[in-house]
């Protein structure tokens, strides 16, 4: 479908989903599941389920080991990784999620390895090609906690911070029309394979807002497919419907007081797809 033209921007909640993908147009196998819904049909598999914490953590390229600027910061932020789960068939699945390990946005706001306010971000953007006869257009985004941003299937950026503390980022790409915008969003995790994060055990909370020059914006019309979720004490709760995967049926536990505590039977559920 045609992207409308203008759109106003709306923060999209992501609450207890450490990952998902955020389309502006037609995803043909979503609305696949969506007439399957209606016919009644059965519901799809909950995903392939993992528990316990994964394996092989390493650092995300080019993210700094901590925050150069003095900012109070969870102590068990940094080093910001990502690890590997593996399901009891043996497949295995990057958590908190697949990571695209290339250009990262400028920042307009960023406190962490920069001073704050960043008053030169405009001349620190780089117009990304997509398609040579297309409209140029800047965007600005705001992720809790990561983003990466794909236009028209093509890869544009990604976020300098996948952790705290927020910063806002800005993009600019050359593309034609019909447009079709594709955010992957993830709400990071520190205790990685489990979606909590912190000593503290927090269960994490979620959102994005992005809004482009050319009037479109993160709106009511998107889409929001999830292919991670956690945690859960039950995955066999998560359950497909009109608006694709979701864990809204889980009720995860109250935060843990320790790791041993949690570990054991916490679990998490990835998308085959």
């Amino acid at each position: 479908m045609r992207v409308p033209r203008a759109a106003s921007a709306l923060g999209l909640a992501l609450a207890a989903v450490s990952a998902a993908l955020l389309l502006s147009s037609t995803d043909d196998a979503l609305e696949a599941r969506q007439a399957s819904s209606a016919r009644g049909a059965p519901a799809a598999d909950t995903g392939v389920i993992t528990t316990g914490v994964a394996t092989d953590l390493r650092p995300v390229a080019g993210v700094p080991a901590k925050c150069s600027q003095p900012v109070n910061v969870q102590p068990d932020v940094f080093p910001v990784q990502v690890g590997t789960v593996t399901a009891a068939d043996g497949r295995k699945f990057p958590a908190p999620g697949p990571i695209q390990e290339g250009a990262m946005a400028p920042d307009i706001y960023n406190n962490c390895t920069g001073t704050g306010d960043n008053p030169n971000y405009a001349s620190e953007l780089k117009t990304v090609v997509i398609d040579e006869d297309g409209v140029e257009i800047t965007g600005f985004i705001h992720a809790d906690n990561y983003f990466e941003l794909y236009v028209n299937g093509k890869f544009v950026a990604r976020d300098s911070i996948p952790m705290t503390p927020f910063n806002s980022s800005v993009v600019r790409f050359k593309a034609r029309y019909p447009m079709t915008y594709a955010i992957m969003g993830i709400d990071w995790e520190t205790h990685l394979g489990l979606g909590m994060e912190y000593a503290t055990w927090n269960i994490g909370d979620a959102g994005l807002i992005a809004y482009f020059s050319d009037g479109n914006g993160t709106h009511a019309d998107w889409k929001a497919e999830t292919f991670y979720i956690a945690p859960l004490d039950n995955p066999t709760c998560v359950r497909t419907t009109a608006a694709g995967r979701e864990g809204a049926a889980s009720s995860p536990s109250s935060p843990p007081v320790s790791t041993s505590a949690r570990t054991s039977r916490c679990s998490s559920t990835a998308s085959t797809v």
